[in-house]
């Protein structure tokens, strides 16, 4: 900084110092350098190094966040590609149907799921489970129930490591599957919510109760929905936000057939037409159920042997083959 050429004390540097040094900074970098002068200058009052603040009611200002993007459908084909085991499918379900985090899916309880009424409890809200979180439910605790029989940790997804125990997996472990691919957990994640806001329309105060969003990252969305909404007006008004990005719910009406209809999913119209008639929340991410084949698709059913060094805990954990 400039004056550290010609002070040699943080009490010499004045209020005036400071504003002209914010004047050469822009962005970003202009709100971390603020952001760190009123912190060291705040300490250093603290500490009694100076008098007075020079730093003190200087406002750094709001970020201004870039529009968030759809992820591509192709991205999204390789994300479902790569998720080949009954976990790696529902987590995947969980982060791009019911926008869960990485943490909240690694937490969920068995007494989180309820089969019956087709609920499901993600951070303490009950969200609705439709047709293709159901499906793939019903897999894993099939899978669960034959790999590791003798378990006693209560957790939802657990692996040859804490199935020994009550522990929760790691979030690498929950990640695992998809690291490498461009539509993430956390993309997906964004996705979801993103798509929730075009569709229900650009809401944040419906985007805070579906989801449980802070006000600020609602509206984040909301603005983000909106200017993707009037993008695609201009472009064509005559299309929905699906058209836009290139996925049509025509195209679903095979597996809807085969599947005997899914919740949420009205079979060639676009999302626009679709909005206000479907629960808030209860749509699934339209764009993953075009990749129902491969979702649904049968696992081999044979797993690995277990080696003969493996414990005698783990052997019991799966019980008979």
């Amino acid at each position: 900084m400039a004056w550290s050429n010609r002070y040699d004390h943080l009490r010499e540097v004045t209020r005036e110092d400071v504003l002209a040094h914010a004047k050469t900074l822009h962005g970003r970098h202009r709100m971390d350098e603020l952001v760190a002068l009123r912190s060291l200058f705040a300490w250093a009052k603290r500490s009694g190094l100076i008098f007075r603040n020079p730093a003190s009611r200087i406002k750094v200002g709001q970020i201004e966040y870039s529009v968030l993007q759809p992820l591509a459908p192709d991205k999204i084909d390789r994300s479902v590609a790569a998720a080949t085991t009954p976990a790696a499918r529902l987590v995947l379900a969980l982060a791009a149907v019911h926008a869960a985090r990485v943490a909240q899916i690694a937490t969920l309880m068995l007494d989180d799921v309820d089969i019956g009424n087709r609920r499901l409890t993600i951070a303490d809200r009950v969200r609705p489970v439709d047709d293709l979180t159901l499906k793939l439910l019903l897999a894993w605790l099939e899978y669960r129930r034959e790999r590791w029989p003798n378990t006693a940790n209560l957790h939802l997804l657990i692996n040859n490591q804490t199935a020994t125990g009550t522990g929760r997996a790691s979030n690498r472990w929950i990640r695992g599957p998809l690291r490498g691919q461009e539509a993430t957990l956390e993309r997906l994640r964004v996705d979801r919510q993103l798509e929730e806001a075009t569709a229900q329309g650009p809401d944040p105060l419906d985007l805070a109760e579906v989801f449980g969003l802070h006000e600020k990252t609602a509206m984040r969305y909301a603005e983000s929905a909106r200017a993707l909404l009037e993008q695609a007006a201009e472009t064509d008004p005559s299309c929905g936000f699906l058209e836009t990005t290139g996925v049509a719910l025509a195209s679903l009406d095979p597996v809807l057939n085969d599947w005997g209809g899914l919740a949420g999913i009205t079979p060639a119209t676009s999302r626009c037409r679709e909005a206000g008639q479907v629960q808030p929340g209860s749509r699934p991410c339209s764009r993953l159920y075009e990749n129902l084949p491969g979702l649904l698709s049968p696992l081999p059913r044979e797993w690995p042997a277990v080696p003969r060094s493996g414990c005698a805990s783990c052997r019991w954990l799966r019980g008979p083959r």
